[in-house]
């Protein structure tokens, strides 16, 4: 296989879920003897941003007058940008085969007219569907606003590109089941895949020496959450949610949020309540989940979780919301609530003023289990090169 990899993200999205499980497949996939070329918009030269201005000056006309919603200008700008760039890597690496990470890159790509069942039959391509459910959908949750007739227009171009492609794969069968709801399926369609993501590396590095690197000490309950700052992860659920528990606890409580993004999201909560969170970006997560305490989440929209899967594995006791696939990823590793800022308050308040209770979630922890990323790889190989 020569196969070409294509997504939309800037540099530091590769540090996040989808961008991480993506390169360990490509990785995997490359030590197999396939070619694997990784085409993301982190890699655009100066020529490519300027391309970008001009594609949304280019375009605003064509929304207006179609009465699409301006805030979604940018996003289509940005994928027939890296359309283009990713058109050149086609040609140039002799692709057989192409993955779009979002069916608008993949739209974006047939928009130049390029698009590999006209020009080169033999080109097999495909599609993730890595939110849950449609990608109109998703990105909507994610806090994209849209008028009716933006959606219809959107969701008609994604309902033919998951018609046209040769697979089209989802992170978890309640993505799948999304998917299939938000396009009026019974069940998925033959080309419809579950191709899921392996266990986590273990972690390495002891308590006592990652606590001692990120300067910790016992007298502070380190909690950690991990993502982008966006509407759909509800960060400020979990600002509001310590600052209730801390007044039920002697040690003070100290929320890491390890991502960027929006930070008004947060801001305001942190106002009202007095309760600030340290907010910083990480590439490499695995010192905090060594030295955590707890770990929390309250998306309920997650159509994989995997940082929710790597801190369940990391051993640390961790309180999720219920929602998405959380309850399919986790499992009994993770205690589950129901989102509201009162279950996190309760159940946070609970686990840190009873031993037996931390000690009983981090044993659970301890023990869950996902598939090998071994025959997650040898899934992913056999339909990408099959006719399934």
């Amino acid at each position: 296989m020569q196969l070409l990899i294509v997504t939309r993200e800037h540099a530091n999205d590769q540090y996040y879920g989808l961008g991480r499980a993506m390169r360990r497949i490509s990785s995997y996939l490359s030590t197999r003897g396939h070619q694997v070329i990784y085409c993301s918009a982190a890699d655009w030269t100066e020529a490519e941003h300027e391309s970008f201005e001009r594609t949304q000056a280019r375009w605003r006309k064509i929304f207006i007058n179609l009465g699409l919603n301006c805030e979604l200008l940018a996003p289509w700008a940005e994928r027939l940008v890296q359309a283009s760039v990713a058109r050149k890597f086609a040609r140039d690496c002799c692709a057989t085969h192409i993955w779009f990470h979002d069916p608008w890159l993949a739209a974006a790509f047939h928009w130049g007219g390029v698009f590999g069942l006209k020009v080169r039959p033999h080109i097999r391509w495909g599609v993730s569907e890595h939110g849950l459910g449609s990608f109109v959908q998703a990105v909507g949750l994610d806090g994209l606003v849209m008028n009716l007739r933006t959606f219809r227009l959107f969701t008609w171009l994604e309902r033919r590109v998951l018609k046209r492609a040769h697979w089209v794969f989802t992170p978890s069968s309640s993505a799948m089941n999304a998917l299939c709801r938000d396009f009026g399926r019974m069940t998925p369609a033959k080309s419809w895949h579950l191709l899921g993501y392996g266990a986590p590396n273990p972690i390495t590095e002891s308590r006592d020496s990652a606590r001692a690197a990120l300067g910790w000490t016992d007298d502070t309950v380190n909690i950690i959450a991990v993502g982008r700052i966006s509407p759909v992860k509800r960060m400020h659920v979990l600002v509001e949610a310590c600052a209730l528990a801390q007044k039920n606890l002697i040690k003070k409580i100290r929320l890491f949020i390890l991502g960027d993004g929006d930070l008004t999201l947060i801001d305001q909560s942190s106002e009202t309540t007095g309760f600030y969170p340290v907010v910083r970006f990480s590439n490499d997560i695995h010192t905090y989940l060594a030295a955590a305490d707890v770990y929390l989440s309250a998306c309920q929209a997650e159509s994989f979780g995997l940082a929710n899967q790597e801190a369940v594995a990391a051993g640390l006791p961790s309180i999720i919301a219920c929602g998405g696939a959380a309850c399919e990823v986790v499992g009994q590793g993770a205690w589950l609530v129901d989102g509201s800022i009162d279950s996190f308050v309760e159940a946070l308040s609970a686990l840190l003023s009873e031993p037996v209770l931390y000690q009983y979630w981090k044993t659970r922890a301890e023990n869950a289990s996902w598939p090998s990323w071994e025959s997650i790889i040898n899934d992913c190989e056999y339909k990408l090169q099959s006719n399934i």
